[in-house]
């Protein structure tokens, strides 16, 4: 049976075997439905496959094993958005339930293309999964979506999931120089039991193909979007504490900087005070098992604070009320945020429960499960979120934040925390699933108050969040070697931090803010932040390498930010800030409100290169690596067709050029440019 619409098309062979055809020269055959179940096998023995097809609008493609299962497989071939659906059904026909652990709608051996497809786009599943273009070759997992492109630009292919929000969701694949040795497309089920009778829908699986990879991930993300929902707004600014006070900030440092701020050039520019990890209590009293505010002058909390004023004690997770630092109480220093013209923000970690905290002593059956009691993640326990009184413990904490307190932007963070395996009270849920009813419950009680989340599975908070921190952790460093097995670029460095800032560039204001991390921008190591990595590398990277950025690095880091139009937070002492460093900063402002995209030229690796179109063309240059680079870029990629003039948007240096490529000076090291047009520009 063959079946074509718009530009795909697909054969159906009489065994039940199916290939899949783009016009643009992609073939990809599916392996047949033994390759749905990872753990088929486990099936009992009996007949073979059963198969029937039939067309219409789509063409659904029916596989039964008699009295065990039924798979179904819909296929809709677009007219003119270009996308492939691929949707797929399970149903249990037998009396026994069906342990599935993963299901994959698509599995092949069999990926062709006229046009070589010679990288590979790796999507991580959070901040820290380390995100980036590699040339083709190995094995890799990509989060949610996977893609494969022509290093010259000229082709790419797009998969990944339509709905992200019921099961975690990956494209693997291994290839080799040469091309695919295999490729499939799974939802992890995590062992839950398809009961007798019961039938398992799939979210839809979307391909596109086509000459532009950067237009097709923004398709894609689209897609979602319109599946799950989206939270797009003014895209924020602000001021953090943490990258210069590493929780050791008090409520007089926090004033401090918002009267310095309020003084400063940048004061119409930052709009958030978020008050980062550090201001809590380490126990929290309790009255009839009910949390008690700090704010109030007869609670048992005033009365731990005037015994205990000692402000260097250890943060606690879990007992989330004001610590010693912060004597006024929480209410106090929003309020003093907010007449001084900004908006008050808050850091929590919800989802994580310190061992020597109130609730975990309280509460220990609201705390994911082991074999003997609460697990323990990284030192921490996880809140079950499937659990009742856990998800009033969140309603409770976060009434408290913004309705008491006064809060109206809040980071959430380590929310992986939740979705960590282990014995939920609802054995029933997938963790995507259980983690998506915890952060619908924070959305709820915000309303439409910002919430950023960090630290999270990014698929399941689609449409549940404002912002997303989509890197690594900054630090006053370029680069700092932690943990490179787990983490190629390291961690706490700008470099980590710019290569997710530029990969996962599509999402932004399609499904969230992206929030690349904070504007670190000083020429030395704080005392609080030397000290943190003292403590969290027992000593290995505590001076080497040497702290602060050089002018190129800082401006380098300013540049992507800028361009890239994400949310942009401060994270210095502002009395401390040297005039030129403040001056830097100031390039950030106001946010460039024209969106960026990639440039389809992906041949030089460690190089990202952008371009936007709002009051004027630019193309933007960021250099990963440790040596100088030449960037030549075929002019047609940028549209250019003519003489043209470009002008450096910081620097003001100028060149100019004309011909079929266009060769932009030398870009140093640890480096970025902003080339703005200012010459003519004839379009195609």
């Amino acid at each position: 049976m063959n079946y074509s619409r718009g530009l795909w098309s697909a054969e159906v062979a009489e065994s039940g075997r199916f290939s899949l055809g783009h016009a643009g020269g992609l073939s990809i055959e599916h392996a047949g439905p033994s390759a749905t179940l990872a753990n088929l096998e486990t099936l009992a023995p009996g007949p073979g496959w059963d198969f029937h097809a039939c067309g219409g609008d789509a063409l659904e493609l029916e596989y039964s094993l008699p009295g065990r299962c039924l798979i179904t497989l819909e296929i809709e071939l677009a007219d003119t958005s270009g996308w492939l659906r691929l949707s797929m059904s399970l149903s249990n026909l037998s009396d026994s339930p069906m342990m599935l652990e993963e299901v994959c709608p698509l599995s092949t051996h069999a990926v062709k293309s006229d046009i070589p497809l010679d990288r590979c786009l790796r999507h991580g599943n959070d901040l820290c999964d380390f995100t980036s273009m590699y040339p083709l070759g190995g094995i890799h997992r990509s989060h949610a979506c996977g893609a494969f492109a022509h290093g010259g630009g000229s082709y790419a292919v797009v998969l990944g999931f339509a709905s992200l929000g019921e099961s975690f969701c990956h494209i693997e694949s291994k290839t080799n120089p040469n091309g695919f040795e295999w490729l499939r497309a799974g939802c992890l089920r995590e062992g839950i039991a398809l009961e007798p009778r019961e039938t398992l829908t799939l979210p839809p699986l979307l391909l596109g193909a086509g000459p532009s990879l950067s237009s097709l991930m923004r398709q894609y993300a689209e897609q979602v979007a319109e599946s799950m929902g989206c939270r797009c707004s003014q895209v924020e600014t602000g001021w953090c504490s943490w990258y210069y006070y590493y929780g050791s900030e008090t409520e007089a440092d926090i004033l401090a900087n918002v009267e310095a701020l309020a003084q400063s050039p940048l004061k119409d520019h930052v709009r958030v005070i978020q008050i980062d990890d550090g201001w809590n209590l380490p126990v929290l009293a309790a009255a009839h098992g009910m949390l008690v505010s700090s704010d109030s002058p007869t609670s048992p909390i005033s009365a731990a604070l005037d015994a205990d004023p000692d402000p260097t004690h250890h943060r606690v997770w879990g007992d989330w009320q004001a610590g010693a630092k912060f004597p006024h109480g929480m209410r106090h220093v929003a309020d003093r945020i907010r007449e001084a013209g900004f908006i008050p923000g808050l850091w929590l970690a919800p989802f994580s429960v310190d061992k020597t905290s109130q609730l975990r002593k309280s509460h220990p059956d609201w705390l994911v499960q082991g074999e003997d009691g609460p697990e323990e993640y990284w030192g921490v326990y996880a809140l079950d979120l499937s659990h009742p009184g856990a998800l009033g413990f969140l309603r409770e904490t976060f009434a408290r934040v913004f309705d008491e307190w006064g809060f109206d932007y809040v980071k959430i963070d380590f929310l992986l925390h939740a979705v960590q395996p282990g014995k939920r009270y609802d054995p029933k849920l997938t963790t995507a699933q259980v983690f998506r009813q915890g952060l619908q419950v924070i959305r709820d009680v915000a309303g439409e108050r910002f919430v950023l989340a960090c630290g999270a599975p990014m698929g399941p908070s689609v449409g549940l969040c404002d912002g997303m921190r989509i890197g690594y952790d900054v630090s006053s460093r370029w680069y700092v070697p932690m943990n490179l097995k787990s983490w190629p670029s390291g961690n706490c460095n700008i470099r980590a931090a710019a290569v997710h800032t530029l990969w996962r560039q599509w999402m932004h204001q399609v499904w969230w803010q992206n929030d690349p991390d904070c504007l670190v921008v000083r020429d030395y190591g704080s005392k609080p932040e030397i000290d943190m990595f003292h403590l969290m590398t027992n000593g290995q990277h505590t001076h080497e390498p040497p702290y602060g950025l050089s002018n190129e690095e800082a401006a380098g880091w300013v540049r992507l930010v800028w361009m890239t139009g994400t949310m942009a937070l401060l994270s210095e002492n502002i009395s401390e800030l040297s005039d030129e460093r403040m001056a830097l900063l100031s390039h950030s402002f106001p946010l460039n409100d024209a969106p960026a995209h990639w440039v389809d030229w992906y041949e030089q690796t460690g190089i990202g290169i952008l371009q936007s179109a709002g009051d004027r063309f630019r193309v933007g240059l960021f250099n990963m690596g440790d040596d100088t680079e030449v960037v030549r870029v075929p002019a047609g990629k940028l549209d250019l067709h003519s003489d043209w003039s470009f002008t450096e948007r910081m620097t003001g240096e100028t060149f100019d050029g004309s011909g079929a490529t266009v060769e932009f000076p030398p870009l140093p090291p640890h480096a970025g440019r902003i080339w703005e047009l200012t010459g003519t520009r004839e379009n195609a």
